[in-house]
């Protein structure tokens, strides 16, 4: 046998009949294959399943089919089969078996090994199939006890075979040693999960990366490295999937009428030792995932910047790049005018908060992490915030009753005067806790998420998960509930705590790393637990607190990602509602949509 001898059957389940004969065949020449029985939506552990089989097989077998053509998980799957390496090898067989006529063979599939099995008999292919993986021929006629050893997938597709199958085998195999393997999903569920409705892998996806979701109508829009995913929210089903483009993941998409908005960044390289990030504003049609046109904003020789969601009031998009506000004109994406503040460049793992538009101004966080207010229209400069202490502002701005609201770092929650940027008043989150903290662990506490709900303010925050040495009594991360009149702490919850995790190092949670979602009588937030003990990989959790005192109503786990090395990455999505479901996607990029209530 080729390489260590295994192989992965990558497919489309509309071809499980197809593929009958090609694990037939497996099945009896005693070879070890991950074929995949349950659908792409099924089990709490697939995307992990996926890449471990990948990365453990020598051999790629792709069975391909028009249906194959026009699969994006297939797609997927075969990118990063050309991309992993076989544990100690520096090379990997790529098979490409065509089952089906109308098959398009890609440029870069004609370096394969291609058999067409739609240009000659079955009894031929299949020998050239065996030759292709190098199993030794010793053919010999069926007899009772080889029958007992072929999986009950093969067993289906004997009578079919004819010829053909009697040529199939030699020395058989233990009973049922060689069955297919498919995912099934975790023997013991992990807590809330009898609250899920459905579910959708968005996989193989980079390790560390993050999603975002969106709902536009009865259409949910998944933001991911590079694909944004459109699905029926009702029942999962899949529409459509652009990937052509490294659209920002960390903020959702914005939808408006029929038309997404969405940045992204095509890096090129004008010489060997320089590069430029060419920042796009592109729009989407909502009905198929088609662009309806794309506009450069910036050509940039940074490497670390990044940009913000896009903020359309009227007939102008605003969004955020590096230092600097684009406003730009919404059918044509050309720039109308821009502003800066503050030197170039993002903290790796930030995510730039999106402006805010109310009242005919603007309001946004530049390049110096402080607040401006800029005409919409002009785009002239009206006032910045006159914060004393040079500590960044990350979350969104949020305008409200002649107020706009800004969380900062340090545990600053700021009000001011949505006119003329005075304050009105600032509340130090860090008042009440329970231990002395001196100046430079103060400047560490992050704020990151702002919510206004019914004239309460909710902020999430928290402190970095980047050493060993954070006081195990201090939570990481928190939600905090102010008066939005007088910045009044009403109550604050860790929920960490609550679930008397706290002071336990190895299972460190992250920070919420979203504004808070406030449905009825709860508030929703999510996190990533850093439990090392249960797999080596993260539990991401989403909490369900009391809107009145931030208790735990109930919590969700899922399986989170199983390699990340940061508080930023493999984070879950920021949860959303509509009608009676909750949307959420994993650090491990399985999508959830969830019966949310009490």
């Amino acid at each position: 046998m080729f390489g260590n001898g295994k192989v992965f059957v990558s497919h489309t389940h509309e071809d499980n009949a197809a593929c009958a004969p090609v694990l037939t065949a497996l099945d009896a020449w005693q070879v070890d294959y991950w074929f995949d029985t349950a659908q792409l939506s099924a089990g709490l552990e697939l995307l992990d399943n996926i890449q471990r089989g990948l990365a453990g097989r020598d051999i790629y077998l792709r069975i391909c089919t028009p249906a194959a053509n026009a699969s994006p998980w297939m797609a997927e799957e075969q990118k990063l089969a050309r991309t992993l390496q076989a544990p100690n090898r520096g090379h990997r067989l790529m098979i490409d078996l065509i089952l089906k006529p109308g098959y398009v063979v890609s440029a870069e599939e004609a370096g394969d090994m291609v058999i067409d099995a739609t240009q000659q008999p079955e009894v031929e292919w299949l020998q050239k199939l065996r030759e292709a993986l190098n199993v030794p021929s010793r053919e010999r006629h069926i007899s009772r006890r080889a029958v007992l050893g072929v999986g009950i997938t093969s067993l289906a597709a004997l009578g079919g075979l004819g010829f053909a199958g009697k040529l199939l085998f030699f020395t058989p195999p233990s009973p049922n040693l060689y069955l297919p393997i498919g995912h099934q999903p975790t023997v013991t569920p992990l807590s809330g999960a009898s609250r899920v409705r459905w579910t959708f892998s968005l996989y193989p996806q980079p390790f560390g990366s993050a999603t975002s979701v969106f709902m536009a109508g009865q259409t949910l829009l998944c933001s991911d490295a590079t694909t944004l995913t459109a699905l029926n929210g009702a029942d999962g089903k899949f529409l459509w999937v652009q990937r052509q483009y490294t659209i920002n993941r960390d903020v959702p998409p914005t939808v408006v009428g029929d038309a997404i908005y969405v940045t992204y960044i095509d890096t090129t390289y004008p010489t060997a030792d320089s590069s430029l990030n060419n920042v796009y504003l592109a729009v989407f049609n909502l009905s198929d995932g088609s662009e309806r046109w794309h506009q450069l904003i910036i050509s940039d020789p940074s490497d670390k910047n990044d940009t913000s969601a896009v903020t359309v009031a009227g007939n102008t998009a605003y969004v955020r790049y590096s230092q600097t506000l684009y406003a730009c004109d919404a059918t044509t994406g050309k720039t109308l005018w821009s502003q800066s503040a503050g030197e170039p460049g993002a903290a790796l793992g930030e995510i730039l908060p999106a402006p805010t538009v109310a009242d005919d101004r603007v309001f946004a966080i530049l390049g110096d992490r402080k607040l401006h207010a800029f005409s919409a229209i002009s785009g002239t400069a009206l006032w910045p915030a006159p914060f004393g202490a040079d500590l960044p502002i990350r979350t969104q701005p949020v305008v409200a009753n002649g107020l706009v609201y800004v969380g900062a770092d340090g545990g600053w929650c700021y009000a001011l005067d949505a006119a003329t940027g005075a304050m009105r008043w600032k509340t130090d989150l860090l008042a009440n806790t329970k231990s002395a903290i001196d100046a430079a662990t103060k400047a560490r506490f992050t704020s990151l998420g702002l919510t206004l709900s019914e004239n309460v303010l909710y902020i999430c925050g928290g402190w970095p998960v980047d050493n060993g040495s954070i006081d195990p009594q201090r939570h990481e991360g928190v939600i905090q509930v102010l008066d939005p009149a007088t910045g009044k702490l009403l109550w604050q919850s860790a929920p960490r705590e609550q679930m008397g995790l706290s002071g336990t190092l190895n299972t460190q949670d992250s920070l919420f790393r979203a504004a808070p979602l406030v449905v009825g009588d709860s508030v929703f937030v999510a996190t990533k637990m850093q439990m090392p003990t249960v797999n080596d990989r993260d539990i991401d959790i989403l909490f369900a607190l009391n809107k009145q005192d931030g208790t735990i109503k109930w919590n969700f786990q899922m399986w989170g990602n199983p390699s990340s090395f940061s508080d930023y990455e493999g984070v879950p999505s920021a949860p959303i509602v509509s009608g009676d479901t909750l949307y959420i996607v994993s650090g491990n990029e399985m999508l959830y949509a969830l019966s949310y209530d009490d």
